[in-house]
């Protein structure tokens, strides 16, 4: 797979992507599919929550393939 990495950017944290280190776990979009939406793109709605909450479900991530800056 091609090391890319998506960045998503709502005005307060910027959400990056990096799909080489996903393990698919599924943590990111349990109970916050207005967030990480698998069947659609930009699978990162970076409007689709507010950032605490955005940023609690990030640091639930295994791999880190998801993290914000």
């Amino acid at each position: 797979m091609k090391n890319q990495s998506y960045v998503y950017n709502n005005g307060e944290i910027v959400v990056s992507f990096d799909p080489c280190l996903c393990i698919h776990s599924g943590k990111c979009k349990e109970k916050v599919s207005k967030i990480f939406r698998t069947s659609k793109l930009p699978w990162v709605n970076k409007d689709g929550s507010k950032t605490r909450r955005m940023i609690r479900h990030i640091s639930k991530c295994p791999s880190k393939a998801l993290h914000y800056d």
